[in-house]
């Protein structure tokens, strides 16, 4: 037989309003959360038929909900004393076939075949109920605690049965409490989480009070329905899905893992990183702190009361950091006088040559205060040039023959020392 399409639960002001809908769709377990228990205790009370402070409207299939005619399970039920039948009897009685002795060796009540029902445990009586209320499909199944009474070999096994069952057979399962969430119910699709609060944002899980939510279930479990009628199983076995959970949590590990090696590495470059624009070599960083210069050897004095904060972080001292010398060079082997006269005459010869006439116009003992001794002076020496060079400032014609002198006689000595 097949089962119902759904359940809906509306939570009512007083005034009729409507606080808080939920909806639970066939083929899925529809698991109730909250932030306190009192909430699903409200909730579970209306589905047994307690009075609530609250009133609610259950419908199935779009008629009204009556507690009498499905199976609830963790209310305080009993096997009753009068009742002598047996185990395999009230299995049976559920709509049973088969090896009765197989189905309840699968759960833990092996052997418990011919037992009558008073000579069960509480435990026992638990688990036999969950075993039968599977068997009919037709009646809403509500569960309290489904697996506090079971033992906890047989726990996984259970909750797999029940997700078969839900999906196979197009049952409603709703589970007001859940203290004990299995392993088969992790990234199951099945299994819908649902608030029984009033959402204060978007909640993961199917059941929720969207309306393009339930919309999308419904074509979801339309087409898998559809799939399953083809014989495609769409739910992952539960073995894969463990092992498949357990894989992605070692990949998502080893991610995490990775970037943190990663962070660590831009830590230690970035300590030798001088952010003045210039990159030390790594033996010298290791003599400077972080915030302030410090030698080898030198051990920093600890802070005192009432000292600055700068001081105490000795960010005012600047990092001396030992600049790389330049390689020698040729000219390196000429005294300092010559170097820097060399180096002025090709730089700046301009300057080279006034310099000179400065130098000269002071050590001559010639008067240069008289114009005919000037142009007397400039007469004789028209074969000297040097003394030519030395006398006034010189026309553009001159200080360019000079300079080009002052390089002829440079390259002839470079190349003598070659």
């Amino acid at each position: 037989p097949m089962g119902l399409e759904w359940v809906e639960i509306n939570r009512l002001s007083s005034t009729g309003e409507s606080k808080r809908r939920i909806r639970c769709l066939s083929r899925h377990i529809t698991v109730f959360r909250a932030t306190v228990t009192k909430e699903l205790d409200i909730f579970s009370s209306a589905l047994y038929g307690s009075p609530t402070t609250d009133r609610f409207s259950i419908l199935v299939d779009g008629a009204q909900f009556n507690p009498p005619d499905h199976t609830l399970i963790g209310f305080g039920e009993s096997f009753s004393a009068s009742d002598p039948i047996t185990v395999e009897q009230y299995i049976n009685q559920w709509g049973g076939s088969g090896d009765v002795e197989a189905l309840l060796l699968r759960v833990g009540l092996g052997g418990l075949s011919r037992a009558k029902l008073t000579e069960l445990t509480a435990a026992q009586g638990h688990t036999l109920r969950l075993l039968a209320a599977m068997i009919d499909p037709s009646k809403v199944l509500v569960i309290k605690e489904p697996f506090n009474n079971v033992p906890e070999t047989f726990r996984e096994t259970v909750a797999e049965m029940l997700a078969e069952f839900a999906w196979k057979k197009h049952a409603i399962v709703i589970v007001t409490h859940l203290s004990y969430r299995p392993k088969a119910w992790i990234e199951n699709e099945v299994i819908s989480r649902v608030p029984v609060e009033r959402a204060r944002k978007a909640t993961i899980g199917f059941g929720g009070a969207s309306r393009d939510v339930e919309s999308s279930v419904s074509l979801k479990a339309a087409d898998a329905s559809s799939g399953a009628e083809k014989g495609r199983y769409p739910l992952i076995p539960p073995a894969k899905r463990r092992d498949g959970w357990a894989a992605y949590r070692t990949k998502s590990w080893i991610g995490l893992g990775a970037a943190a090696l990663g962070s660590v590495a831009l830590v230690v470059v970035a300590s030798f990183v001088d952010t003045s624009g210039t990159t030390p070599a790594f033996s010298q960083r290791a003599d400077y702190g972080v915030l302030g210069a410090q030698t080898k050897g030198a051990s920093a004095a600890p802070p005192q009361a009432g000292q600055p904060v700068s001081e105490m972080l000795n960010v005012s001292q600047p990092i001396a950091l030992e600049q790389p010398q330049p390689k020698p060079t040729l000219i390196d082997k000429y005294p300092k006088e010559v170097r820097e006269a060399v180096l002025l005459a090709f730089n700046n010869p301009e300057d080279s040559v006034k310099l000179w006439y400065k130098s000269a116009k002071v050590t001559s003992s010639v008067s240069w205060t008289g114009g005919e001794n000037k142009e007397q002076l400039r007469a004789e020496s028209r074969g000297n040039p040097t003394l030519a060079d030395s006398a006034g400032d010189g026309s553009d014609s001159e200080l360019a023959e000079r300079r080009e002198e002052i390089r002829r006689k440079f390259l002839e000595a470079i190349q003598g020392q070659q």
